[in-house]
């Protein structure tokens, strides 16, 4: 008999380690629990990432919301051809149903975050270049909350409509721990492309 209740025993301590609660929210690593979500590890190199912040950071930054933001419509001329170039990577990975008309960026100091709980609409794709992060991604009506840790060069999309009961939020903190590990917060600039 205590045979057989070890391994049960064993079994139930591996699914509970997985799984946590926070803010009375039962928290899991599993991203497939998010319809429609999808990301790529890894999607541009290190120089790329490189390249591509040092031509955004050679153009003038506006401030909106305490941050520094630039927004690129890719149909002007004056669009940095990196910035073009990198929607137009987005557009052909088929991560996207359609091709981004623009590209936000929105620079993040370490702390900061975005709690605004936005809610998760289909069709936009995300970036996130310098250091990584840990996005929570929560329904409220399941209670259920999802940690997403987004690597540097990392590609996030989201193609299919899944209502607005998903709402994505960043927590301003400056160490973000994901399955295990730290990671400490630097300079991040998220390219978002809708």
């Amino acid at each position: 008999m205590p045979g057989r209740i070890a391994p049960i025993a064993h079994r139930r301590l591996c699914i509970i380690e997985h799984m946590f609660y926070m803010g009375g929210r039962e928290v899991t690593s599993n991203a497939a629990l998010v319809p429609g979500l999808s990301y790529r590890e890894n999607w541009l190199s290190a120089d790329e990432q490189a390249a591509l912040i040092a031509e955004l950071d050679a153009l003038p930054w506006r401030r909106a919301s305490g941050r520094r933001t630039q927004v690129h419509t890719l149909r002007r001329r004056s669009c940095p051809a990196g910035v073009a170039e990198l929607a137009s990577r987005v557009a052909a990975s088929g991560m996207l149903s359609a091709s981004p008309a623009r590209i936000e960026v929105v620079e993040y100091q370490p702390g900061d975050g975005e709690d605004e709980g936005a809610a998760l609409v289909a069709g936009w794709a995300s970036i996130s270049l310098g250091s990584p992060c840990v996005m929570i991604c929560e329904h409220p009506g399941r209670r259920l909350a999802v940690p997403l840790l987004l690597s540097p060069g990392g590609l996030l999309a989201h193609r299919l409509s899944t209502g607005r009961a998903w709402q994505l939020r960043i927590p301003g903190r400056k160490v973000d721990h994901f399955e295990g590990r730290r990671f400490a917060r630097g300079r991040r600039l998220a390219l978002r492309m809708i």
